[in-house]
């Protein structure tokens, strides 16, 4: 992952939305996925850090 991008307005208390991502890498295009899921749920903060990722499988 190279950069997420999150809400930080005032209303959002530190916990702000994801609103995208970006990724470089031979297989961003695998893994891009996740951030489209995570927008799409309305992931936050909180539940990015709360998620849980095996390895070493790329998805």
């Amino acid at each position: 992952m190279t950069k997420l991008l999150f809400d930080d307005s005032p209303e959002a208390h530190g916990h702000g939305k994801i609103l995208g991502g970006g990724m470089v890498g031979t297989h961003a295009g695998d893994m891009i996925g996740e951030i489209a899921l995570a927008i799409e749920m309305g992931a936050d903060a909180v539940d990015i850090g709360k998620t849980i990722h095996p390895r070493p499988t790329l998805g």
